[in-house]
């Protein structure tokens, strides 16, 4: 027993009314309607959209500023309203994005969403050492996990991400391996991931981490930087990045394969040099879903569902004999990245069609069978 240490971030007591800062169905100058509470404390409350496409996250004055003295985030990232005389700040993200505490992420069995969470703590400690992140609040969207400087007693940065990884079932284990203070590395979260099954084969990162992100793209936001990897295979990496782009890197090989499939042009990549390799780069919106089939961890709302089932047709239509089971697929092109363009038919379609629907990850929650019905026919069709 000595090993575990009471979390009492879950025992905290607001010294404030237990209402709402929103009632139901509240609608927002931008026509967003506030929906349904999912979680909060006296400082902050997550709400999701009546349409099930958004999260909103609302915060106090505190926090705000906290968290713009400390350049974790910038004004312009939130969108301030007044309550009365009382003003509130939000957060907008994708319902596909995560926000959620981070002691509430456990069991994570996705390589990429593990990565993504050893990214936001890569982001957030290039700008934060100290602050205890124990009760922070994980924000795909900004790659980030940010404090809420609570009174709970510090745990290190391993043992919190190492709870990600542990089951639901089982207490939280907050000893550190180590010090107390030692910061994750990626060979660390490799390993884990390595003893948890989630991968198998090590490639080193393609770009550093805290190399400036303008050495590949313009008009990033300012200082942004390169953080990790999401997803390593042979021919390429996803590298997730401090500003609102990932970073698709493919190696020459696998690139032209794509170009001759049709499945990329040319004006969507750019030509990189990469320690002395050539590769072809791809800039990708972090507003739109990014994932491998194979490792799906985006929760699903209904329209992504859609556009999901109308790429797996599109990419089927130029590569009919493509293994669309393990391919990358890419929101923002309407398409999919497959490793194998040959092996597999248009019957495959159904079967991996019907596994998103029974599956998900869903953002809320499954959909009517007649919808199911609707989109295993686009898929296929």
């Amino acid at each position: 027993m000595n090993n575990y240490i009471v979390d009492e971030s879950k025992f905290l007591i607001s010294d404030e009314d237990d209402s709402l800062i929103f009632p139901e169905d509240y609608k927002l100058s931008s026509g967003i309607v506030i929906s349904s509470y999912e979680d909060g404390t006296d400082k902050w409350e997550l709400y999701t959209s009546k349409d099930g496409e958004h999260y909103i996250l609302a915060v106090n004055s505190e926090l705000h500023d906290k968290w713009i003295d400390s350049e974790l985030l910038k004004n312009e990232d939130f969108q301030e309203i007044h309550l009365g005389q009382i003003p509130v700040f939000l957060i907008f993200s994708k319902i596909s994005q995560k926000i959620s505490r981070l002691n509430s992420i456990r069991d994570v069995s996705s390589a990429t969403f593990a990565n993504a969470i050893f990214s936001a703590f890569v982001n957030t400690r290039s700008h934060d050492i100290e602050s205890n992140l124990r009760d922070g609040i994980y924000i795909e969207k900004f790659s980030l996990i940010l404090p809420t400087y609570s009174l709970v007693s510090k745990v290190s940065d391993k043992a919190l991400f190492n709870n990600v990884l542990s089951s639901k079932l089982e207490p939280e284990d907050l000893s550190a391996p180590g010090d107390i203070n030692d910061t994750l590395s990626y060979s660390f979260v490799f390993n884990q991931l390595k003893k948890k099954g989630l991968v198998c084969s090590y490639y080193e990162p393609l770009l550093e981490s805290g190399q400036n992100v303008d050495d590949f793209m313009q008009n990033s936001k300012k200082d942004a930087i390169v953080l990790s990897p999401l997803i390593s295979k042979e021919h390429y990496q996803l590298i997730d990045t401090s500003s609102d782009y990932y970073l698709l890197l493919l190696d020459k090989l696998f690139a032209n394969a794509l170009i001759e499939s049709k499945l990329l042009r040319l004006i969507d990549a750019k030509s990189v040099s990469v320690n002395g390799d050539n590769y072809y780069l791809l800039t990708l919106s972090k507003d739109n879903a990014l994932e491998l089939l194979s490792d799906r961890y985006k929760g699903i709302s209904l329209q992504m569902a859609y556009r999901l089932a109308v790429s797996i047709r599109r990419t089927r239509n130029l590569v009919p004999r493509a293994v669309l089971s393990d391919a990358l697929y890419i929101e923002q092109l309407n398409l999919l990245f497959p490793d194998k363009f040959s092996g597999g038919d248009k019957g495959d379609d159904k079967t991996l069609m019907l596994d998103i629907i029974n599956h998900g990850p869903y953002a809320l929650s499954p959909f009517l069978i007649d919808i199911n019905d609707d989109l295993i026919y686009i898929a296929t069709r």
